[in-house]
């Protein structure tokens, strides 16, 4: 989304500018960079050097308006913008924080601190928005994630067929794809518990775009269960449209948990034809209007 902004903000006369607090830069960080963006590297860390680092560059800007997007350490990032005395900063929410507890109150606590300063939280899907409501008394504005419908968009018999020789992929093997770095949110080792319930022979291939974590624990569970010749770690992508192309034949399935956001690929997904098997959980229940989705009820 931010790279395909890039163009609307130059036309605007908007000079944007994007702030890493990763541990290192993504793999999509020189993407951005040719679309025009200047990017900035201040790795998180809990200690007193990080909020004067970031400190420093946000003043340093003079920007006019912060854009923030983290969930760690909101409050004291949200502070340090609008310490700089900005004309806007606005909060977006991109999941649903189902939090218990103490971590729940000193949640709700940050939200309202930083509503009173002038912070505009933002939702992305209307269950965001919800839960927000529910958990932490917070109203929000909703500003829906999107995508660009000229690029994903159904693939013709010479795309999909492109897409199989290239991973050497035969005519007639089943195959899922799910889009999406690993995070245990994302819930991949249910789709791998469920494919381990299956016989053998009968098994499906499947592809797993993205970005795996540090430990691979997905890679090992698939081990662990015997199942690691029918899993494909590709790793993340210039270009997810082929392994979209599979699930145009075949599924495309999103096994996110109970606090799994609406993601971008499920509706890039169903833009190439791709049909969806979704877990019935967050979000993702907004898209239940759509005829092409199947729910698995968790």
């Amino acid at each position: 989304m931010f790279r395909l902004a890039a163009p609307r903000f130059a036309a605007e006369g908007v000079q944007a500018e994007i702030v890493s607090i990763g541990a290192q830069l993504g793999s999509y960080a020189n993407k951005l960079a040719e679309a025009g963006y200047t990017l900035h590297h201040v790795p998180f860390s809990k200690t007193p050097g990080f909020f004067v680092a970031l400190h420093k560059v946000m003043r340093t800007g003079r920007y006019d308006v912060f854009h923030l997007h983290t969930e760690q350490a909101h409050l004291w990032i949200g502070l340090i913008a609008l310490a700089t005395r900005p004309e806007r900063v606005l909060q977006t929410i991109h999941n649903n924080f189902t939090f218990r507890g103490t971590l729940r109150i000193k949640r709700a606590m940050g939200r309202y601190l930083l509503r009173k300063l002038g912070v505009v939280p933002v939702a992305i899907s209307s269950s965001v928005r919800e839960t927000e409501r529910l958990y932490f008394g917070q109203e929000t504005r909703l500003i829906r994630n999107w995508y660009d419908n000229a690029r994903f968009i159904p693939p013709s018999a010479a795309d999909r067929r492109s897409a199989r020789d290239a991973l050497g992929i035969p005519d007639g093997r089943l195959v899922i794809t799910t889009v999406g770095n690993c995070s245990s949110i994302k819930n991949h080792g249910a789709l791998l518990h469920a494919l381990a319930l299956m016989a053998d022979g009968s098994r499906p291939l499947y592809l797993h775009v993205g970005t795996e974590e540090s430990d691979a624990p997905e890679r090992k569970l698939a081990e662990k269960l015997g199942i690691a010749e029918e899993v494909r770690f590709l790793g993340p992508l210039e270009d997810v449209r082929g392994a979209l192309f599979f699930g145009a034949q075949d599924d495309e399935l999103h096994a996110v948990g109970p606090d799994g956001a609406w993601s971008w690929s499920f509706t890039t997904g169903g833009d190439v034809d791709a049909p969806l098997t979704l877990l019935s959980t967050g979000a993702l229940v907004a898209a239940s209007d759509d005829g092409n989705v199947y729910y698995f009820l968790p």
